[in-house]
């Protein structure tokens, strides 16, 4: 039974290592979250796939019985397909960045519009990106969709180094920003 469990070690440790990557990337995905580490990280499919496939190797060579082991590698391997397929069917983020600006002033301080099909209209999400290197911090500013034109985005641009006129429908909103880490005063979530 030891020889089971060492042959398998391996395979559990490279997954766990997979789901941890995965993890981080998510955590540094949120609002001010470092973005350099965000990137490196952002490949849930990759990550997700390989993580599966490496737990149901370590499953079946874990496992003595044939059946137990057949249904092991079929239950992976279904599994295995279907984080392709929700990259397909768009589950998972493919933004396409619309609008990179940097701040008056502040060749450090960027604007970042990035656009990607939703199932019936455009999502938009919207960012400032502080700082640069590895530094750099991604904060979100919002989330629009175009379905409704009184409540979505009509435009976005720089009011000053620390401020941002946002337009919403008609109404315009004026998001001021953290000196220090560009941190946006309010967000947007309009879904």
């Amino acid at each position: 039974m030891a020889e089971h469990l060492r042959g398998a070690r391996p395979l559990v440790l490279a997954g766990a290592a997979a789901l941890a990557v995965l993890g981080t990337g998510l955590w540094a995905g949120r609002s001010g979250g470092p973005l350099l580490l965000a990137r490196i990280c952002d490949h849930p499919v990759v990550l997700g796939t390989a993580a599966i496939v490496l737990f149901t190797a370590a499953l079946v060579r874990r496992t003595r019985s044939p059946l137990v082991r057949a249904e092991t590698a079929l239950v992976g391997a279904a599994l295995a397909a279907v984080l392709p397929a929700a990259q397909f069917l768009g589950f998972f983020w493919n933004g396409e960045v619309t609008l990179r600006q940097a701040a008056p002033g502040r060749p450090d301080r960027v604007l970042v519009v990035e656009e990607a099909p939703d199932w019936v209209d455009t999502l938009s999400r919207v960012y400032v990106d502080d700082a640069t290197g590895l530094v750099e911090r991604r904060w979100h500013l919002g989330e629009f969709t175009s379905d409704d034109p009184s409540a979505g985005l009509t435009s976005v641009a720089w009011d000053g180094p620390d401020r941002l006129r946002v337009t919403v429908g008609g109404e315009v909103h004026l998001v001021d920003l953290a000196p220090g880490t560009g941190r946006p005063a309010r967000s947007f979530h309009l879904r």
